[in-house]
């Protein structure tokens, strides 16, 4: 798995003897109703077709399956005041083990930061040093995380929307075969590591809250899109009239489009139905020497 910012090693936060806030009883309870939902960045950003957003790539699955941010300076402004508030009421957030739910709200500890994230799987067995997966809704990637490292989000956490948006690169499929490579991730990574990225907004999913993007770095003198990039370097083709065609029909009809490339669908990504692509292709390494047998 590809990540930004994202360290997946854990290391235990020193908690300082202190008060709990004052609203740390209206926290528990909310979270114990599970009345709270975090809406999207999709759906409180008025995107239009054609504009061009700054975007921050935070996770890559494949060409067709990314995650952006647009608020920048919002996420980063977000996460500092998240982390001192955590980084000093830690203790008091703590979730029992045996308040753990499937698909819960929570907070994760990793690598001396927190995030946001929900709680994809839960083991049947384990203590509190065995690990669940939480996807990163301000990221879009998935982590391995103790159980003793996850949080109670305070109720006001619920009102800022989950910053990571959908994305897929408009108008490119693999260049053979109906999948991509899993190296493909790693090259796109290679390309959107800048802090000048645009993305141009081509199509824009509504159903499944995705955006068709045509990625330009601004540090490039030539201004060839990362889209062109990929078909002029033999890494992807240029969408079939066929695959165009499915597109149309399907934001006609205000649904899915059904191309194999397409698949799986960032929902299963999220919810950790599909492995990785990473992982598949650190198997595939480690099969590579009984390939040639």
């Amino acid at each position: 798995m590809s990540s930004a910012r994202v360290d997946k090693s854990i290391k235990m936060s020193k908690e300082v003897d202190i008060k709990p806030p004052n609203h740390i009883v209206d926290d528990w309870s909310f979270n114990f109703q599970g009345a709270g939902k975090i809406s999207s960045c999709f759906d409180s950003t008025n995107f239009n077709l054609d504009e061009s957003y700054p975007v921050q790539v935070t996770h890559i699955y494949d060409p067709s399956h990314f995650w952006i941010v647009t608020r920048i300076a919002e996420i980063d402004a977000f996460h500092h005041y998240m982390h001192d508030f955590y980084k000093k009421y830690t203790r008091y957030y703590r979730i029992p083990l045996e308040h753990l739910k499937l698909n819960m709200y929570c907070m994760v500890h990793i690598d001396t930061r927190f995030y946001r994230g929900i709680l994809t799987n839960v083991p049947l067995l384990g203590d509190a040093q065995t690990l669940g997966f939480v996807f990163l809704i301000d990221y879009g990637s998935t982590a391995k995380v103790p159980l003793d490292q996850l949080y109670f989000m305070t109720e006001a956490m619920f009102d800022v929307p989950a910053f990571a948006v959908r994305a897929s690169l408009q108008g490119l499929g693999p260049l053979e075969g109906d999948s991509w490579p899993v190296d493909l991730a790693d090259e796109l990574w290679k390309l959107v590591t800048t802090d000048c990225l645009v993305g141009k907004v081509t199509y824009i999913c509504s159903t499944n809250k995705v955006l068709f993007l045509k990625l330009f770095n601004l540090n490039d003198n030539n201004r060839e899109s990362i889209n062109d990039h990929f078909v002029s370097e033999r890494l992807a083709r240029q969408m079939s009239t066929f695959d165009v065609k499915e597109m149309k029909r399907s934001q006609k009809e205000k649904r899915l489009p059904v191309l194999p490339f397409l698949q799986p669908s960032f929902a299963e990504l999220e919810t950790g139905a599909c492995t990785d692509s990473s992982k598949l292709a650190e198997l595939i390494k480690e099969f590579q020497p009984f390939a040639k047998m």
